[in-house]
């Protein structure tokens, strides 16, 4: 299993977060870093192209700061999800108090993570990622939550 930390400048305005790490995340070297595969290109050129947002600009995370096997959210390891939660509600306790403004919630496990502590919360019809995206929510913290779907959605059709 390979983990991960949180990528960008700890005093970033805006909070992008992802689910975990897929195969071109978890083979940069000389340690793994969100979305630097095609979905990340998706999301560096829709941060610019509709916020004027570069990416060096932006901190980076994810639920879970680990790859699974074959890439499935239901096979990490035990303890994996869990962990990363935790870690991420430290990490949206460190953006609120370092002064960040907004939270990108980059698909349905994070949005779920972000704004009810749990990413394995499936929502009820209506109210998923793709009902929900574009809209603003509170997080875990207080901080704003803008609701996304994931830049690999545009891979998959």
């Amino acid at each position: 299993m390979i983990w991960g930390q949180p990528d960008g400048p700890l005093d970033a305005k805006l909070l992008a977060v992802g689910r975990d790490y897929g195969y071109y995340e978890s083979a940069h070297k000389p340690e793994p870093r969100g979305f630097v595969g095609a979905a990340g290109w998706y999301l560096d050129r829709a941060l610019w192209e509709e916020a004027q947002v570069p990416r060096p600009l932006v901190r980076v995370t994810n639920v879970a700061n680990t790859r699974p096997a074959g890439d499935k959210w239901e096979a990490h390891e035990p303890g994996a999800v869990a962990r990363g939660t935790s870690e991420l509600h430290d990490e949206l306790t460190r953006f609120q108090q370092a002064g960040g403004v907004l939270v990108l919630a980059l698909g349905e496990q994070a949005l779920q993570a972000c704004t009810r502590g749990d990413p394995t919360f499936k929502p009820k019809k209506g109210e998923t990622i793709t009902e929900t995206r574009g809209y603003l929510f509170p997080s875990v913290v207080g901080v704003p939550v803008l609701a996304a779907v994931h830049p690999a959605s545009f891979l998959h059709g």
